[in-house]
């Protein structure tokens, strides 16, 4: 992402941190979005001296695969019928020994069944999608 900001007079033109997005950091080795890590000087001049900027780039499967290990979730409550998917960005289905699970990234945590069904026809009107799609802009 290129910045634009006038400087000493004259138009200025630097590169910024990918992950720093409205004043938000959006690093995968963060947690969630936050502003609390963010420095408009660090951000938009030096970021590859924060300890939360990668240039590790995962692809496919291997987003997920870190993921579905560390998923914590009830068999009774979180397992999902196999045809339920989503064509919401922040959903991501994984499959355990015990049965297919959700998960939204926007929440950050393992889906229920009833919340994965809401997911699977309703995704378009997720007031979670919506709020966290800011962030990423």
């Amino acid at each position: 992402m290129e910045c634009t900001y006038w400087g000493d007079n004259q138009l200025q033109k630097h590169k910024s941190c990918p992950y720093y997005r409205g004043g938000f950091c959006v690093s995968p080795l963060l947690g969630a979005p936050s502003d609390l890590v963010t420095s408009a000087e660090r951000c938009t001049n030096n970021y590859t001296a924060c300890r939360f900027f990668t240039e590790e780039v995962k692809q496919g499967l291997e987003l997920h695969m870190t993921e579905a290990n560390e998923i914590k979730f009830y068999s009774k409550v979180n397992i999902i019928p196999e045809d339920i998917t989503s064509d919401c960005s922040f959903f991501v289905a994984s499959k355990s020994d015990k049965g297919k699970i959700a998960r939204c990234k926007a929440l950050g945590r393992t889906l229920t069944v009833s919340q994965a069904l809401l997911c699977h026809t309703n995704w378009q009107n997720c007031p979670f999608r919506s709020s966290f799609s800011l962030y990423q802009a």
